[in-house]
């Protein structure tokens, strides 16, 4: 049985009065389950997108960014290293994270995701800011585009 499914009964004693307050719940018993009366909206703490988390982090430690880097480089040579080639293995040789890619294409993560999953076909303008922020030749770039897009659309 999961924590979402456990009545509030099998749960510590302390958090009870915490759940009675915050959703007006009466208590459960084996033969009662918990009725909820009311439910309050908790405050949410500001936040941002986690890619944005991690580029003002890498913006006060230029360290960091340097290891996502060796990190990435480290998960195509050992997850990718017999995969044939592909946007997402190329990507990660060179060290770059989705959204340091479309950073450097001038695109969304959302769309660098499509890409590489061949969701997308792109157009000559996407193959030339692709190979470029890859650093391959605009044909290599259209053959690995291609077979993504084949290999969705087949």
């Amino acid at each position: 049985m999961n924590q979402i499914t456990q009545s509030l009964s099998e749960l510590s004693l302390t958090t009870t009065p915490f759940f009675n307050k915050l959703f007006g719940s009466t208590a459960a018993t084996s033969s009662n389950p918990v009725k909820i009366t009311r439910a309050e909206p908790i405050k949410k703490a500001k936040s941002l997108p986690l890619d944005q988390f991690i580029a003002s982090l890498c913006a006060d430690d230029p360290r960091l960014d340097a290891a996502i880097s060796e990190g990435s480089r480290w998960v195509a040579q050992s997850f990718y290293a017999e995969a044939p080639a592909s946007i997402r293995k190329r990507r990660l040789e060179t060290g770059m994270t989705q959204t340091q890619l479309a950073i450097a294409m001038d695109t969304s993560q959302s769309y660098i995701a499509k890409l590489e999953r061949g969701e997308i076909n792109a157009g000559m303008d996407v193959i030339g800011r692709l190979a470029k922020a890859l650093s391959m030749k605009p044909e290599d770039a259209f053959i690995l585009l291609f077979a993504e897009y084949e290999k969705k659309h087949d």
